[in-house]
């Protein structure tokens, strides 16, 4: 459906706040020594995502949002953190597996499986006893994800995608 002029303003108020937020976190980022690229990478996704919000381009919104979160987890990745960036990494490749499969990109599906089983043997490792049987359902919702990838079905991939994020 047709996106609001409202939705669009909220739209264009939240990537101004992140750009205000993200200029005062950087200088912290860069004071600790940090690695140019990522926050490169973090900046470029930010400019990206906002310059497909002014063109009030969905599709490439999504995208941009979706690569900015996983700019996101790099950054996490500097810092010790309660949960693993791994998760993030994760759902980023299963949001950009629905995302490349409903414009039929299956090459870039393919890698997005490459990144899912890095990031799930990384996550993997760092899950204690209590997390077992959570892992083992996610275990079965990738390989449910990767049976209709092969198949390159992506109302099916839709479905299972959202079904692993859950």
């Amino acid at each position: 459906g047709a996106i609001d002029d409202e939705v669009w303003k909220e739209l264009n108020t939240v990537v101004n706040n992140l750009h205000y937020q993200w200029n005062s976190f950087m200088p912290i980022l860069v004071k600790k020594g940090n690695e140019m690229s990522i926050l490169d990478n973090f900046s470029n996704s930010l400019n990206e995502l906002t310059n497909n919000i002014v063109a009030k381009d969905r599709t490439k919104i999504l995208f941009s949002a979706n690569r900015l979160y996983s700019d996101l987890a790099d950054i996490f990745a500097l810092y010790n953190t309660k949960m693993s960036p791994a998760i993030k990494k994760l759902r980023f490749y299963v949001r950009n597996i629905i995302l490349d499969s409903s414009v039929a990109d299956w090459e870039s599906v393919s890698k997005d499986v490459t990144g899912i089983d890095t990031s799930w043997s990384l996550l993997k490792n760092t899950l204690d006893e209590k997390q077992n049987e959570n892992s083992k359902l996610l275990d079965l919702s990738i390989y449910e994800l990767k049976k209709v990838v092969e198949k390159k079905n992506n109302i099916l991939t839709d479905i299972k995608g959202r079904v692993t994020l859950k």
